[in-house]
């Protein structure tokens, strides 16, 4: 029998940001839920594809009928789901009364709007993108750290071994683990961080502009110039990993098993 954890991890990890965010959960079996995920999903594995990338390079392709459209389409019917979320919660909150980070936006937009700041940093506009951008990347880049870990759990036992036994040492007889018992274990932070440097989860990273004109090695770069980082080339250098071409936790731990902060560690942007 064969299975499919994409789902059941997707769901999990979007209801915590959910629950953070927009201060509910979602059934596992709500059909609008689901419907949203899906697309998500979607979007992230054609965006990969080679029209989709050739469209960020010849924007006359907007007016054919090629993949893109889809995409758009998507992110269109994503972006009403939270559109609706942020409508509801400005008709039902109640000032001074925080049941999550849309809460806690609002409060502040206010705050800003009775001072009758000329310069102001809270607008509806960042609002809506920062929803998007904790809701989106939050969901996708999470669910996919899983999954790898799970695929490297599988191929590595022993790895998985070490983990599972260093976890039933730190927790005793508790039900569950805490947040401040990731410092007792080591080896499982490692493990987690290993995983994203090998998956190389975001090889891309995000995209930056440049805020100014920029002189780096001797190239000019024009402010506006869209940046984009090549994390691969970072997660499989040779001059920072002890084992750059294979699945080692031992890249983030020194020599007494303690975790090690590594700077050239940057899984999803710079």
């Amino acid at each position: 029998t064969t299975l499919d954890p994409h789902f059941v991890i997707d769901n999990a990890v979007s209801n915590i940001i959910c629950s953070i965010v927009f201060g509910r959960r979602y059934d596992y079996d709500d059909s609008t839920f689901r419907e949203v995920l899906n697309l998500i999903h979607e979007n992230i594995k054609s965006s990969t594809s080679i029209c989709a990338q050739l469209y960020n390079a010849f924007r006359f392709e907007h007016y054919l009928p090629l993949p893109h459209r889809k995409i758009l389409q998507n992110a269109e019917n994503v972006f009403v789901f939270l559109e609706k979320i942020l409508e509801e919660h400005k008709r039902t909150r109640t000032p001074g009364e925080h049941r999550d980070y849309i809460d806690c936006y609002l409060e502040e937009l206010d705050k800003e709007e009775h001072e009758n700041k000329i310069k102001k940093t809270f607008d509806n506009h960042n609002l809506f993108i920062c929803m998007a951008d904790l809701f989106l990347a939050g969901t996708e880049t999470t669910s996919a750290s899983l999954e790898w870990c799970l695929l490297y759990m599988m191929v590595f036992p022993d790895v998985q071994e070490k983990c599972r036994s260093e976890i039933d040492r730190v927790r005793g007889d508790r039900d569950r683990l805490d947040y401040e018992d990731r410092v007792s274990m080591p080896y499982t932070q490692a493990v987690l961080q290993e995983v994203q440097r090998f998956a190389c989860i975001a090889p891309l990273g995000g995209a930056h502009a440049a805020l100014k004109d920029e002189q780096l090695n001797g190239f000019i770069i024009p402010k506006g110039t869209t940046i984009i980082t090549d994390l691969s080339s970072l997660n499989y250098d040779e001059t920072y990993w002890k084992y750059p071409h294979e699945f080692n936790p031992e890249n983030f731990l020194n020599d007494d098993g303690e975790l090690i902060k590594v700077e050239s560690f940057l899984p999803f942007s710079a």
